[in-house]
């Protein structure tokens, strides 16, 4: 079935749109990874003599599962860009994507 050319056109366009969107997300998405990356850097030292250095408790526990977390959370984010190739992709990165989203939301919890 053939279209016609203005509505075959306005859906082009409707994709590059799409398109656009979705690398400004992969923008962000890679701005933040980069800024969490940064802060670990940062506050490594700070982690060793005031976590690990002291006796576990429930703090330090709920602060460990917090920043690990999100560190999982972005190593997925990262396997998902990568793999990530449009609608048409396996269903094993969609996995990734799945799983990455499930730890985004037992991040907020």
């Amino acid at each position: 079935m053939s279209l016609p050319s203005d509505q075959a056109s306005l859906e082009f366009s409707e994709l590059v749109k799409y398109l656009e969107v979705q690398r400004m997300a992969d923008y962000f998405r890679s701005a933040a990874l980069a800024l969490s990356i940064y802060e670990y850097c940062v506050t490594l030292s700070e982690e060793q003599r005031l976590i690990w250095q002291r006796k576990a408790s429930l703090a330090s526990l709920l602060f460990l599962v917090n920043r690990y977390g999100i560190l999982f959370e972005n190593a997925l984010m990262v396997v998902s860009m990568v793999l990530w190739a449009g609608p048409d992709t396996p269903s094993a990165n969609h996995t990734i994507f799945d799983f990455y989203t499930l730890s985004a939301n037992l991040t907020l919890i």
